[in-house]
């Protein structure tokens, strides 16, 4: 890596120390925690000024071969050329193989290598689909989708990681509904939350001042 990458990274780190995230050791080494991600957006939601940017919630081992639209379908290549390190070496593989797989598949590719658009959203769909099926079984409720409502309030009582990002399952009382999570709203997980839909947004709100736009 560039003298200009580490440096950029050493930074990161420090403002990283400095909310209490990470821990440097006397001998320059850093402690990182397990729930790294978690911490750092959440320090991020109090409004701090550090930012990141999740390209994927998922492992990129679990985006190979997953029948679903992926951060890999969707990555440019060329930003990799040049690139040298174990992360990218390992993202370098797993593009080539996921490509290798998509086309055994028979999935339509185009001339760069990545999904046509109607296939990726076709799988996009399929995906979303597949995890509502899953979470009606659990909570033995039914699904109803944002465009069936104008506002809907229940319990954000977990998350479910997919390839197209992190979406909140929000629990009513005799529905529940799926909604794409942003790194703020996370933060409110476990809470009763009121979710208020507009044209390209949804608004979260939580109690009666505290709201959010997604």
């Amino acid at each position: 890596s560039s003298p200009a990458f580490r440096l950029a990274h050493k930074r990161r780190l420090e403002a990283l120390r400095r909310l209490g995230v990470v821990q440097r050791n006397a001998d320059g080494s850093w402690v990182v925690p397990t729930n790294f991600e978690e911490r750092a957006l959440q320090a991020d939601a109090r409004g701090q000024t550090l930012g990141i940017n999740v390209h994927s919630w998922l492992p990129i081992g679990a985006l190979v071969e997953r029948q679903a639209e992926t951060w890999l379908d969707r990555m440019n290549a060329d930003v990799l050329d040049g690139a040298a390190g174990p992360f990218a070496d390992e993202l370098r593989k797993s593009v080539n193989i996921r490509r290798a797989w998509l086309r055994s598949e028979g999935y339509a590719l185009d001339q760069n290598g990545q999904l046509i658009r109607e296939v990726a959203e076709r799988l996009r769909k399929e995906e979303f689909q597949a995890a509502t099926r899953t979470e009606s079984i659990r909570e033995r409720l039914p699904f109803v989708s944002r465009e069936n409502w104008r506002d809907f309030s229940g319990t954000y009582s977990r998350h479910v990681e997919l390839a197209q990002g992190r979406f909140a399952v929000i629990v009513g009382r005799d529905h529940y509904t799926l909604i794409q999570a942003s790194a703020r709203n996370s933060i409110w997980l476990g809470r009763e939350v009121t979710l208020i839909r507009s044209p390209g947004s949804i608004q979260w709100t939580l109690g009666r001042s505290q709201t959010r736009s997604s």
